[in-house]
C-alpha cells in the first residue's frame, strides 16, 4: 500500500513539475528525422523574458507555415532575404520585430525605399550542416535575393565535427544531430540514441530540464579540472583535441562549399555573432568564407556590448543587443557593396 502511495505521490509531483516547465519554457521545437529538431510551424507564442539587469519584457515568438521566423510581408515584398542562423537568430529571446534581422530589414527599407521580407531559418544549437540541410529544403518554396549566414563560430566548428562533439558531454545535441562525414549524412549510433531520440526525451520537458542540469554540473566540474571556459575543449579524449580542431576546419570548409552551391549566383554574407572569433580554429571562419565565395563581415569586436544588451543567461542578446547587432550588420554590409 505504501509503495502505491509513494508512486502516486511521485507521479503527481512529476506532473506538476512538467506543467511548470512547460510554462517557463514554451515548446518551440519538434523532432525531425533528418535535422534532429526544428522549429514548429505556425507558432504564435507570448511569454516573458528577463534581461541580465533584471528587466522583464514580453516576447511574441512567431513562425510561418515553413517553420521559419520572419519579418515583413512576403506577399508585397520587393526584396527577399534569407537568414540562416542558430539561437542568436531564432532563440526565444525577443519578438520577431525586435530581432537583429528585423532591425537590419528596417534599415534596408529606409535606404532602398522598398518593402523587405526576411525569412529566418535554423534553431537553437544548430550546426552549419543542419543549416545547410534546412536551407536546401526551404529553397523549394522561397527564392531570396541574397543570403545572410549568422555564425557562432565557437560552437559551429565544434558542432560540425563528429569526432570532436561526440567526445564531449553535450549529449542532448550530438546524439540527435546529423553530421557531414565522408560527404555523407552520419548520425550517432551508440546506446544513448535510445534515450535522447526517445518519445520521453523529445516530449517530456522535465526530462530535458533534469538532463540540462546534469550537463551543467558536469561542465562546472570539467571547467575546474581542465581550467577552461570553452565547452568545446571539454572532451573525454583530450589527447586528440588538436586533431579534432584541425579536422573541424576541413569539415566546415566543405559545408560552406555546399551552402554556396545552393546559391551559386547570389551574395552570401557571413558574420560571427559570438565571442572567440579570433582564436584557433574559430578564427578560420573568415578564410573559409573567402575560399568559398562568401562575403565575411567581421565586426563583432566593434559592438558596444554591456550588461544591458544580454538576457539573463549572459550569452544571448535582448532587445537592445539585437538592435546593436542589426544596425552594425547593416552598416558593415553596406560598406562591402
Amino acid at each position: 500500500m505504501k509503495i502505491k502511495f509513494y508512486l502516486l505521490t511521485f507521479l503527481i509531483i512529476i506532473f506538476f513539475l512538467e506543467i511548470i516547465a512547460r510554462n517557463l519554457t514554451p515548446t518551440m521545437n519538434e523532432k525531425d528525422e533528418l535535422l534532429g529538431w526544428r522549429l514548429i510551424k505556425n507558432l504564435d507564442l507570448q511569454f516573458n523574458q528577463k534581461s541580465l539587469i533584471g528587466n522583464k519584457y514580453l516576447v511574441n515568438f512567431q513562425t510561418n507555415n515553413r517553420g521559419s521566423r520572419f519579418y515583413g510581408n512576403e506577399k508585397n515584398s520587393e526584396i527577399n532575404v534569407l537568414v540562416i542562423g542558430d539561437s542568436m537568430t531564432n532563440g526565444p529571446y525577443v519578438s520577431n520585430d525586435k530581432t537583429w534581422f528585423a532591425y537590419f530589414a528596417k534599415q534596408l527599407e529606409l535606404r532602398s525605399k522598398k518593402n523587405v521580407y526576411i525569412e529566418a531559418i535554423g534553431s537553437g544549437g544548430y550546426g552549419n550542416f543542419q543549416q545547410y540541410l534546412l536551407a536546401k529544403d526551404i529553397l523549394k518554396n522561397y527564392d531570396p535575393d541574397f543570403v545572410i549566414l549568422q555564425l557562432c563560430v565557437a560552437n559551429d566548428f565544434y558542432n560540425n565535427t563528429y569526432e570532436w562533439e561526440t567526445n564531449s558531454i553535450i549529449r542532448n545535441q550530438y546524439v540527435r544531430r546529423p553530421y557531414l562525414v565522408n560527404n555523407k549524412v552520419k548520425y550517432y549510433d551508440g546506446f544513448l540514441k535510445y534515450i535522447y531520440r526517445s518519445f520521453f526525451y523529445e516530449n517530456i520537458k522535465i526530462v530535458n530540464r533534469l538532463d540540462w542540469i546534469l550537463i551543467l554540473f558536469q561542465s562546472i566540474f570539467y571547467n575546474l579540472v581542465y581550467d577552461t571556459k570553452n565547452a568545446s575543449d571539454i572532451v573525454k579524449d583530450s589527447e586528440n583535441l588538436h586533431k579534432y580542431k584541425s579536422n573541424s576546419i576541413l569539415t566546415t570548409n566543405n559545408i560552406f562549399f555546399k551552402i554556396k552551391k545552393l546559391f551559386p549566383n547570389k551574395n552570401i554574407y557571413s558574420f560571427n555573432a559570438c565571442k572567440d572569433g579570433d582564436i584557433y580554429p574559430y578564427d578560420e571562419w573568415i578564410n573559409i568564407s573567402i575560399q568559398n565565395d562568401l562575403i565575411p563581415l567581421n565586426f563583432f569586436k566593434e559592438l558596444n556590448l554591456t550588461k544591458n544588451t544580454y538576457i539573463i543567461d549572459g550569452g544571448h542578446f535582448n532587445e537592445n543587443g539585437n538592435k546593436i547587432l542589426g544596425d552594425a550588420l547593416f552598416k558593415n554590409l553596406s560598406k562591402s557593396q
